[in-house]
């Protein structure tokens, strides 16, 4: 087997591992215990598996085995939710520094980058109920997210990736996310003309609303819902 075999064929079967766990698990549907019990005495060796996939990936510089590594990361962390925590030491350090490195200048590199962002944002969220030993990861990701939506135009498919992942790193932050916020509803006002379905939302209030006319703040990007939630 030649070595273009062979990255094709860690290609295809991460790509069946991709289909399993989505026909597992969907966003809408959630994923019942039973499936959560029954990967559990697999996913020590498939998440080592799988973090070595990723780092060939990176070493072949294959972008259709980097996207299904990626892929097969955010559904284990989503199916395996809080029990995922235990992996994240191992893994996340992996993920910032390809995140880190990554400078886009192509539309697939883009696609790329925004779906490390949001594999990184389903690690954050599987911590997100017991955050205290992660902050500092959150707090160093939620400056470097907001450096990076700071550079983007409207259409980077890079956006959505990156609101996404304000909601997912303030759900853990609540409160400390704030500062960021500041920081961030500046760069959120190029969005008002732009098309994208956008909202902001305060989870302690349910819903941010204009307090003169009591209607939600709504930006024209059509993809994008993003709720950050922090408790004041």
């Amino acid at each position: 087997m030649t070595s273009d075999d062979c990255i094709r064929v860690k290609t295809q079967a991460t790509c069946t591992l991709v289909n399993f766990l989505r026909a597992l698990f969907s966003k809408e549907d959630g994923i019942e215990t039973e499936f959560v019990d029954m990967l559990k005495p697999y996913s020590k060796k498939l998440l080592e598996v799988i973090t070595e996939v990723f780092e060939f990936s990176i070493k072949v510089n294959y972008f259709p085995l980097q996207e299904e590594s990626l892929n097969a990361l955010s559904l284990l962390a989503s199916i395996l939710d809080e029990e995922f925590a235990e992996f994240y030491p191992n893994i996340m350090p992996g993920l910032k520094k390809f995140l880190y490195n990554l400078q886009p200048v192509t539309i697939q590199e883009c696609e790329l980058k925004a779906k490390a962002i949001e594999t990184i944002s389903e690690l954050c969220s599987s911590v997100a109920s017991k955050p205290e030993q992660f902050l500092d990861d959150f707090k160093e990701l939620a400056e470097a997210f907001g450096k990076i939506f700071s550079t983007l135009k409207e259409d980077d498919v890079q956006v959505k990736a990156v609101l996404d992942a304000f909601v997912h790193i303030s759900t853990g932050m609540k409160d400390l996310f704030l500062p960021y916020l500041k920081e961030l509803f500046p760069l959120f006002e190029k969005y008002l003309l732009a098309d994208i379905d956008f909202q902001v939302e305060d989870g302690s209030l349910n819903e941010f609303r204009d307090k003169e006319n009591n209607k939600k703040n709504n930006m024209t990007m059509k993809d994008v819902n993003i709720k950050l939630n922090f408790l004041g």
